[in-house]
């Protein structure tokens, strides 16, 4: 008998992903903060801790120059093969974590 408040099954492998795409660009900063630190600064030397130590409007353009970064084409000018594949990795689990949202949310918008 089921009671309707059940998680659906999809809704674990969407944390799965959330959770590897968080991480793929948490060490996508730290290489870049390592390998290439004029980019890293250039974007607004960005963190996990970006809105505790910078006023709120510094992080959140340092927040729009960074998504320009791994769905532009910026990456390719580093000649950095590890960048490439993580800009990929970003990409990829970006379009995986947008697909299963709306795999979770579909039946929700229906009548």
């Amino acid at each position: 008998m089921e009671s309707g408040n059940e998680i659906p099954l999809v809704f674990w492998p969407f944390m799965a992903l959330i959770i590897a795409y968080l991480g793929t660009i948490f060490y996508l900063l730290a290489h870049l903060r390592r390998a290439h630190h004029q980019v890293w600064t250039d974007m607004g030397s960005l963190s996990l801790t970006s809105f505790f130590r910078k006023q709120p409007i510094q992080a959140v353009l340092g927040q729009f120059r960074f998504i320009d970064f791994p769905l532009g084409t910026r990456y390719k000018s580093l000649n950095d093969p590890k960048i490439v594949t993580l800009v990929w990795a970003v990409r990829l689990l970006l379009i995986a974590c947008t697909a299963l949202w709306a795999f979770l949310m579909f039946p929700f918008l229906l009548p």
